[in-house]
């Protein structure tokens, strides 16, 4: 089951569902709403085609990326529940391409879950007080945020036909 996060209700935007309230990590909704006000790269998309994403199947994936990558294309069915805007194509696109990438750094259970305006997040936990999460936007830009034992950083990215750039992979190697 993909669990819904919800930003709005970490913002004190009315609205929203308690149930949704309930479950808003804080942590999330403040990085998301942070970067949102950040300055805007003007950067062209139109050499950003989408490309399909590949199909999981038990025996060409192991089981923590399978169940991850089965949580990401189950993601729309869970908006439609939670009435919230789904993630466009190139958003799940993006993200089931960061979910192959950065198991392939770090294989490791991740949680997806779905952000009120279509945003899909990506957790990738590494213990107490340390986490990197990566949001993948509807427009094809992404946000990683990383938590090392109370520090934080993040980077924005204007596309992710780079990523996991040199900032993803040594935030995933301190996991």
């Amino acid at each position: 089951m993909v669990r819904i996060f919800g930003i709005a209700a970490a913002s004190g935007i009315e609205g929203v569902p308690p149930s949704t309230r309930a479950r808003c990590p804080r942590s999330l909704a403040g990085v998301y709403e942070r970067s949102r006000s950040m300055t805007q790269d003007t950067t062209s998309r139109a050499s950003l085609d989408a490309v399909p994403a590949k199909s999981a199947t038990k025996e060409d994936v192991p089981a923590p990326l399978a169940n991850a990558l089965r949580d990401l294309h189950t993601i729309n069915d869970e908006a439609e529940e939670e009435g919230i805007a789904p993630p466009s194509e190139l958003a799940i696109t993006n993200a089931d391409r960061l979910l192959r990438a950065t198991y392939d750094i770090l294989p490791r259970q991740c949680m997806v879950g779905l952000l009120p305006e279509g945003v899909i997040a990506i957790s990738i936990p590494g213990g107490f007080r340390c986490s990197v999460a990566l949001l993948c936007e509807s427009d094809g830009g992404a946000l990683c945020s990383v938590n090392m034992n109370g520090k934080h950083r993040r980077k924005r990215y204007p596309h992710t036909d780079q990523l996991p750039d040199r900032f993803i992979r040594e935030a995933l190697s301190e996991l």
